[in-house]
């Protein structure tokens, strides 16, 4: 009998590749075949593989169509929602990410906690016993006995950058790496805009996220006024436009833009760090590391909750300005335990934040799933759709792109997946097995370019 095989894609490099080799891990040490790689080579490539589990990242409409082509070629679909944490509504959320007839097509649907969970069950009825919450492994990596393996790039970045402040920044939706006002196109384009009544939704959104964005370049330059000495490091999401803060912000060997690695060692190593309605907010809080949500303008539509209450709310300049100080010349120790009522709200929009690690339970998942058949339905189903495929690519043309939309191409590319080499891969193996002291018999071989395949010796 076949080794099961398993599918993860990555979509962003920073911040998904470290938990998604933790699954990875977890799934090879329990006897499964694990393909990981880029996203897009399954997008292009995967009905061509040997049909296994695929762990997509959506569920939006736009998957509906391929996950069906996936299920009638062999595959087994399970799925988590990387954006199912922090969202502004779960009206809105339901409408942009999930769609019944994706949901529909699922064995598992993993759940970041039980409030997750509840508000995908309206949408997946009938199929609710298909919905675990599990947690999600990039929790996993901010546990405390998994804290460790940031530990050197943390203190290294504490040596190249002193004590700084930490500015994290989400405002895709008005500075998009593709130009300040296509988000929302792009939004639509994904499926994830249900109707003109989330359109419209989305537009004034979009100007709230403008408002609060002058309000952090005015904040930015405020603060670097007050605390000179003070380094501060501004991180941009991976899909908005970084140039455009190194232009408007002032010149300064203290200021620094940059989009480098993992989040978690730069949330480890700043003295505090600031957000308004960004994930990084429950990532610091759950690391135990000082976190301020600067919230100089308010909107009970458009705020949204959890990061926001997990973190120190401030709600003016004047008052951010007052409240800093504290955190420039030594470390301020958050504990978890001190607050009884952040840890009750954590536990409810999280789970796997003690006993199993989420990956473990994920896993657990997954063993149960029936064993891959290939009927002749699926072999002549296969069959058809490599015969098309190898048809249309005989008379694939390649379309001309202008210059600067290559180039537009090129700096997305760069930012959100810059590639993946076996070292790299190996060398995050390595340092699982020293922190966990377990994956011993995982092993892991490069099959083509950006993509891997993880398995164990003993299976």
């Amino acid at each position: 009998m076949n080794t099961p095989r398993l599918y993860l894609g990555i979509e962003i490099k920073v911040r998904e590749f470290d938990a998604t080799m933790l699954l990875a891990c977890v799934a090879a040490e329990a006897g499964f075949d694990v393909i990981i790689g880029q996203q897009r080579l399954f997008k292009q490539r995967l009905e061509e593989m040997r049909p296994g589990i695929y762990l997509d990242k959506s569920v939006t409409a736009k998957k509906t169509a391929p996950h069906a082509s996936l299920r009638k070629s062999g595959f087994h679909i399970v799925a988590y929602d990387a954006e199912g944490l922090a969202f502004f509504d779960a009206e809105e959320y339901q409408k942009r990410r999930l769609a019944p007839e994706t949901l529909s097509q699922l064995d598992y649907f993993f759940a970041w906690g039980e409030y997750h969970a509840n508000v995908v069950r309206e949408k997946m009825l009938g199929h609710e016993q298909s919905i675990i919450p599990v947690g999600h492994p990039r929790i996993d990596l901010t546990r405390r006995e998994l804290r460790p393996f940031y530990a050197e790039e943390a203190e290294a970045l504490r040596k190249k950058y002193g004590r700084f402040l930490l500015i994290n920044t989400n405002f895709s939706l008005c500075n998009h790496v593709r130009g300040k006002d296509v988000a929302i196109d792009v939004l639509a384009k994904g499926g994830k805009i249900a109707d003109e009544t989330h359109r419209t939704y989305y537009f004034a959104l979009r100007e709230h996220k403008r408002k609060i964005f002058d309000a952090f370049i005015e904040m930015i330059r405020s603060v670097h006024q007050h605390f000179p000495e003070m380094p501060i490091v501004i991180r941009p999401h991976p899909i908005e436009d970084h140039d455009y803060y190194r232009q408007i912000l002032p010149s300064d060997a203290n200021l620094h833009v940059i989009h480098e690695g993992n989040v978690l060692p730069w949330l480890m190593a700043a003295q505090a760090t600031i957000h308004n309605s960004c994930t990084t907010g429950i990532e610091a809080y759950l690391l135990e590391r000082p976190v301020i949500a600067y919230q100089p303008i308010q909107a009970e539509e458009f705020d949204i909750y959890l990061p926001n209450v997990l973190s120190q709310r401030v709600f003016s300049l004047v008052s951010l300005l007052e409240c800093l100080p504290q955190y420039f010349n030594q470390e301020k120790e958050v504990r978890r335990e001190d607050d009884e009522e952040k840890r009750n709200i954590a536990a409810f929009y999280l789970s796997g934040l003690t006993d199993q690690l989420a990956c473990d339970r994920i896993v657990e998942a997954l063993t149960q799933i029936l064993p891959i058949r290939n009927s002749w339905s699926v072999i002549s189903y296969r069959f058809s759709r490599m015969a098309r495929r190898a048809a249309r690519n005989i008379f694939k043309t390649k379309a001309f792109d202008a210059p600067s939309a290559e180039f537009t191409q090129d700096k997305v590319r760069q930012q959100v997946f810059s590639g993946i080499t076996l070292t790299e891969a190996n060398d995050i193996l390595e340092r699982f097995q020293k922190l966990t002291g377990r994956f011993s018999s995982v092993r892991i071989i490069q099959i083509d370019e950006d993509l891997f395949r993880l398995s164990s010796i003993h299976h």
